[in-house]
């Protein structure tokens, strides 16, 4: 156990033992969450306290956690905890860790929807993320699917700690038979292609659910093809889908709606000017 008791000092140890899996200011980005979780403390607390004496039950936890950060572990990971359109959620290592991207995807689909009463499915929930975060800022009925019983079981955990009500399901979208139509079809499923995963981070390689992040090679668009489908027969007349997708195949997304009866297709760029979501409506 290290004998560094100053924050300022284990700063300086997050930087130099994780170094090799981070940048420097993601690392940063990790300390600060880890000494909000242990401490308390916010960055400006940082600040005003970064020469102040750690208590040694804090510092041993602080160093703790370092530990499982230089095996890649995920902090979200360790410290079962993430936030997501300012909302904080449990994950674990069952569960993918939301993304900025489907924060930017959430937004969009709020931002539309708002001051309506609408029937809204989430295909794919996961954490539960993106079906918590509208039915937070929208009104009407929400469910949520995914082939995963833990999956489920952490997306509810969720919802009942951020005070929403929706309905689960644990369910094969290439199976499942909906007994509703709903107005807002959202999804973010598995698009990464299985040949990419030499360019991914080997934190998200080791301990995130590949099932939730990659596909196949040869049927890229196996999720999409099926949720255009689930749009066929369970959303309403004059409905919109919103998807979060691969940069690489926007047009050939676009394409597949098009073919499907979708009008009025927008394709949107993420904050890194990546193609990166799609919104189209039921003719």
């Amino acid at each position: 156990m290290s004998l560094v008791n100053s924050l300022f000092d284990i700063l300086e140890q997050f930087r130099d033992k994780l170094i090799h899996l981070y940048p420097k200011n993601e690392i940063d980005s990790i300390f600060f969450l880890v000494i909000n979780h242990i401490l308390g403390f916010s960055r400006s607390d940082y600040f005003l306290n970064s020469y102040k004496i750690i208590e040694l039950k804090n510092n041993n936890k602080i160093f703790k956690i370092l530990d499982r950060l230089e095996t890649a572990e995920p902090v979200q990971y360790i410290l079962n905890s993430s936030h997501f359109y300012n909302l904080n959620l449990y994950v674990d290592k069952r569960v993918l860790i939301p993304r900025s991207e489907t924060e930017e995807l959430v937004d969009w689909v709020i931002k539309d929807n708002i001051d309506k009463e609408l029937t809204f499915l989430d295909i794919g929930t996961g954490s539960g993320c993106i079906s918590i975060a509208l039915s937070k800022h929208l009104t009407g009925n929400f469910t949520a699917i995914d082939i995963s019983n833990d999956a489920v079981d952490i997306a509810m955990t969720n919802s009942n700690s951020n005070n929403v009500n929706i309905d689960f399901i644990v369910g094969d979208i290439f199976k499942h038979k909906f007994i509703t139509k709903f107005d807002v079809i959202v999804s973010n499923p598995p698009y990464v292609l299985n040949s990419e995963k030499i360019n991914i981070h080997k934190n998200v390689l080791k301990y995130e659910p590949s099932d939730a992040i990659f596909v196949k090679n040869d049927s890229p668009l196996i999720f999409y093809e099926r949720i255009i489908d689930i749009c066929k027969k369970y959303m309403n007349p004059k409905g919109l889908l919103y998807l979060e997708i691969n940069h690489v195949f926007g047009s050939e997304i676009c394409n597949l709606l098009s073919k499907s009866f979708f009008v009025n297709i927008e394709l949107k760029k993420d904050i890194n000017g990546r193609d990166r979501m799609v919104k189209a409506k039921l003719n």
